[in-house]
């Protein structure tokens, strides 16, 4: 996997909470680049492009805590679609607190999400 994007969760505007990483199938990405930018784009949303979604801890936090901030982030870019896979997301968060450092991945390939 090879990293596409990352960025940093602010809470208050001062605040990291966490900082973010996006990975992608290098073999998956190339097959497109020569596209185009809207065919990148296209399958940089494409859940059957294999991705992984690594998280890690600013600070210390509940897993209530993270669970909101995962959400708030989330629920705007939906856009009022499938919001049903976020209460989905809740049920697979651990139940445990996160400590800071502590490291959240998810790997999405198709229909299967690894968490």
């Amino acid at each position: 996997m090879s990293l596409a994007g990352c960025g940093v969760r602010y809470k208050y505007g001062f605040v990291k909470v966490y900082a973010v990483g996006s990975y992608f199938d290098p073999l998956a990405v190339s097959a497109v680049k020569t596209r185009g930018v809207d065919e990148i784009k296209t399958a940089l949303l494409d859940p059957n492009v294999p991705r992984t979604i690594r998280i890690v801890m600013n600070r210390n936090l509940s897993i209530e805590k993270y669970t909101t901030a995962i959400v708030e982030a989330l629920e705007p870019r939906m856009k009022g679609e499938e919001l049903e896979s976020l209460e989905e997301f809740k049920k697979l968060n651990p139940k445990v607190d996160l400590v800071k450092g502590a490291e959240m991945e998810m790997t999405i390939r198709g229909d299967v999400l690894l968490y």
